[in-house]
């Protein structure tokens, strides 16, 4: 393992870019102190009394003094804060990124805070005003502090129905606030959104792509935010030359590009932290592409799917063109893995009992195969492709989508089975990855078949059952599965336990 990832073995982390403290010299005697954020507006603010005076943070006039390191503003009826940041990620050099800064805050000052307020609560209020959910009124319940309701949630969840509607709004309000167009080589949210406020920070707040970065933007396009999905491919355009490079000199394939569960803005396409449950798994493009197809089905818009999905599409299936091969009559990944999961291993096979992440086509895998050829097939077929120009098309619906393993059902459990072997058993039989799943959400392959969809629900049963559900994601991805299979209602109580 430590000659097949990267050095260093993990991405630099994303920090924070600065803290910025305000004080009014109040420390002692303070009342009624209350924190707001209007999720439609995207404006925020906070009130309190000091000394029987009502202070409201937006604060004209006075004098300010600055020592280097702090500016001090004394009898002040007001005082706007303009602030703006530029980062060389973006520019050729420093004196760029400051003359950018210099011209956004200049234009700030002109127009005054009021006006750059007014844009702003226009600019957003535009995004969040095109979906409205109404669960119902919560009466008395929904006019407690958001900490009250939530813990009252958890004992009488039918009592605030418009807790249910908040956080729904909240998480469109997130996605907005931190995924915009904000001109080239913009960038989508990461572990953090964009919020991190550490320098070393978890998981180097980076942008893991075996769920994490995908789920971040599974609400953008069923609740009308399809803006804030570009920095997404953005990101891949800047990794496709990595990954190009990764797949000559790792897998000796001169075609294509491959990412593993792990990048950075950069675009880096190494494996990453020396891990068997996680490092080889050269999937991470063909998630990617499947997003950008979702984009175009949303949109229909045949300019983005000729200019921005068909060419991730297509590096996407060259790079497997080269790397699949046949097992059992099937093509195969190999080595790969289910991600952050490990089996046992089986009796019959060297190194019995141990546990073990890598082997040859895992279930999620064959799912994400399936879906990438489908999806070429379907560009091909819709940008009326010329099938010598791009033999990939033909390959798509001839070679590959034939002959791929169709999903296993492990005949002792009826459940999906994860692995190749019906006697590779989990090791964590509740693991937060619903991976084997993918093919029922985000992806629809085991939607299509009653068998197969009673086989999933039985896994998802499952693992649930056996402790999985446990962190918000995952428990966020187990409620978007249940709602996929029949029996709507236990999506709602998913909901409830979370």
């Amino acid at each position: 393992m430590a000659y097949m990832a990267g050095n260093p073995t993990s991405p630099r982390a994303y920090n924070p870019l600065v803290d910025l403290g305000i004080d009014f010299g109040h420390t002692s005697g303070i009342a009624s102190y209350t924190r707001w954020l209007d999720t439609f507006q995207g404006t925020a603010g906070a009130n309190y009394t000091y000394g029987g005076i009502t202070y409201r943070i937006v604060n004209s006039g006075g004098t300010a003094t600055t020592d280097g390191k702090t500016i001090s503003i004394s009898g002040a009826d007001a005082v706007d804060v303009l602030f703006d940041a530029e980062t060389s990620y973006r520019y050729s050099s420093a004196a760029a990124a400051q003359a950018e800064l210099k011209r956004k805050l200049d234009l700030a000052v002109a127009a005054g805070y009021s006006a750059v307020r007014s844009a702003a609560i226009a600019d957003f209020s535009g995004l969040m005003g095109r979906v409205e959910l109404d669960l119902g009124s919560s009466g008395s319940a929904g006019k407690q502090p958001i900490p009250t309701r939530l813990s009252n949630f958890k004992k009488s969840p039918d009592s605030d129905p418009q807790l249910m509607t908040l956080m729904f709004n909240y998480g469109r309000h997130l996605l907005a606030s931190s995924s915009r167009d904000t001109g080239p080589l913009s960038l989508p949210a990461n572990l953090q959104g964009i919020w991190n406020q550490d320098y070393n920070p978890a998981w180097q707040s980076k942008y893991t792509i075996n769920i994490n970065l995908e789920m971040n933007y599974w609400p953008a396009l069923v609740t009308n935010l399809a803006e804030t999905h570009k920095p997404v491919f953005d990101l891949i355009s800047v990794a496709i030359p990595r990954g190009q490079a990764v797949a000559i000199t790792m897998y000796g394939c001169n075609q294509g590009f491959v990412l593993h569960h792990n990048t950075d803005l950069w675009g880096d396409a190494a494996p990453v932290d020396k891990g068997t449950p996680y490092t080889i798994w050269p999937m991470g493009a063909a998630w990617l592409s499947a997003d950008a197809m979702e984009h175009y089905r949303f949109s229909q818009n045949k300019t983005f799917l000729a200019q921005v999905a068909w060419p991730i599409l297509r590096e996407t299936a060259l790079f497997y063109q080269c790397y699949l091969f046949k097992w059992n009559t099937h093509w195969t990944t190999g080595p790969s893995l289910s991600p952050e999961h490990a089996f046992r291993v089986p009796q019959n096979m060297r190194t019995a009992g141990a546990s073990e992440g890598l082997d040859i086509s895992p279930e999620m895998d064959n799912q994400l195969l399936h879906q990438l050829f489908t999806n070429v097939a379907e560009t091909c077929t819709t940008l009326d492709l010329s099938p010598s120009a791009n033999p990939i098309c033909t390959a798509a619906t001839e070679t590959y989508l034939p002959h791929l393993r169709p999903p296993a059902i492990n005949p002792s459990t009826s459940r999906l089975q994860e692995w190749r072997s019906p006697d590779q058993t989990d090791t964590e039989p509740g693991h937060r990855h619903f991976s084997p799943l993918w093919g029922l959400y985000p992806g629809s392959q085991l939607t299509t078949n009653t068998t197969l969809t009673a086989a999933a629900a039985a896994l998802l049963d499952h693992r649930m059952a056996s402790g999985s559900g446990s962190t918000g994601w995952s428990r966020a991805w187990a409620v978007a599965l249940y709602a996929r299979l029949p029996g709507g209602p236990t999506t709602r109580g998913g909901t409830r336990s979370s």
